[in-house]
């Protein structure tokens, strides 16, 4: 999960559990190593994103909350992280405010759900909800598109399908 300060803790939670639960072992990625404040709770970050990299994950997920993003979307190694992620055909999926990352990162070919729609959706393995979104739907969703490992409808020319 890329989060900043200002992460909805609720989108997080419910997320969380719902990978867990699933047999995923989710980890934090901030723009800083350690605590990092939510709306209404913190959370301790597992790396930063100087300290790791999206080819170690099988999928990304971006919450929203207002504060994190007015940081995340302006900070060039989530996008890049984002950006990684997509081209090696990883699960990636935002909710809410979050869209705003995907947005920025320019996903070539891929049609995110409004933010303000209540919905899912899921487009080459890009999962998205928008702020009124249902998350157990999404979580489901999202978990779905990280069972496929890997999406290559998106892949470049250059790689067979």
């Amino acid at each position: 999960m890329l989060i900043a300060d200002g992460f909805a803790a609720a989108d997080v939670k419910a997320v969380t559990d719902a990978l867990i639960a699933a047999g995923a072992i989710p980890e934090i990625i901030a723009p800083v190593q350690g605590r990092i404040h939510g709306d209404t709770a913190d959370i301790e970050a597992d790396k930063a994103f100087i300290h790791t990299a999206s080819v170690l994950y099988d999928a990304i997920y971006v919450p929203g909350g207002a504060a994190a993003v007015d940081t995340l979307p302006d900070n060039g190694d989530a996008i890049h992280f984002v950006q990684e992620a997509f081209k090696h055909g990883k699960a990636i999926g935002a909710t809410g405010g979050g869209l705003a990352v995907l947005e920025r990162a320019e996903l070539a070919g891929i049609e995110l759900v409004a933010d303000d729609a209540s919905g899912v959706s899921d487009d080459k393995g890009v999962v998205t909800a928008g702020g009124d979104g249902d998350l157990g739907a999404f979580a489901q969703a999202f978990i779905a598109a990280i069972a496929k490992h890997r999406d290559f409808t998106r892949a470049p020319e250059w790689i067979p399908a």
